[in-house]
């Protein structure tokens, strides 16, 4: 019976197999986007009270932490899109070859977009941060220009201070998961041709 099920599948062509893969990997990847959301406010909301020693250490765990879940979460996202569409058709061996270089293009095309959105996200960062420290100094310099300018000065210096901190915190954690996005994006070139053959073999 299994046998007749498997002769019985049918050969998809080569652009209906490539929508398919796009299709289920996207699909895929918004339930694994929404899980990790709900991870990480819970995250937030059971450490929100909690103070660390070393703010920047915590940041750096965090974010390989992260960029390590991001890695494997997209490879398996990967594998479960391949397999939900191979276990009920095939791919006509003649095509896979092409199909690997549009599944290629794909994973670079989401690595040059997760790359523009991570630098409009810096960019929009840094506009928010100045634009917060130009406010907070010139409302420090009116609250304190009849008493003590230096006391205005204090207050501004440690605003400063506190900004760098949290700059330097934020910058250090989106590398590591820009770097972790983009490699996995790019192996996901080898990895895709791995599970099609895999699959579709296994299928035969």
């Amino acid at each position: 019976m299994k046998n007749n099920e498997i002769v019985e599948k049918k050969i998809i062509s080569e652009n209906t197999a490539v929508k398919a893969f796009i299709n289920g990997f996207i699909a895929y990847g918004f339930i694994f986007a929404f899980i990790i959301f709900i991870a990480v406010a819970f995250f937030k909301l059971v450490t929100q009270h909690l103070t660390f020693e070393n703010d920047l250490t915590v940041a750096i765990s965090t974010s390989i932490l992260s960029a390590i879940t991001l890695y494997f979460g997209t490879l398996f996202l990967c594998r479960l899109s391949t397999f939900d569409v191979l276990k009920k058709c095939k791919l006509n061996k003649e095509t896979i070859q092409n199909i690997n270089k549009k599944m290629s293009i794909f994973f670079v095309i989401c690595a040059i977009a997760s790359l523009f959105i991570c630098l409009l996200i810096v960019t929009n960062k840094y506009t928010n941060s100045t634009i917060d420290f130009q406010t907070a100094s010139q409302n420090y310099y009116n609250a304190f220009k009849d008493d003590n300018i230096e006391i205005a000065n204090s207050f501004i210096n440690k605003f400063k201070n506190d900004l760098k901190d949290d700059w330097s915190k934020f910058t250090i954690s989106t590398s590591i998961l820009e770097g972790s996005i983009i490699f996995s994006c790019l192996y996901l070139i080898i990895y895709q041709k791995k599970m099609i053959s895999l699959y579709n073999d296994y299928n035969d």
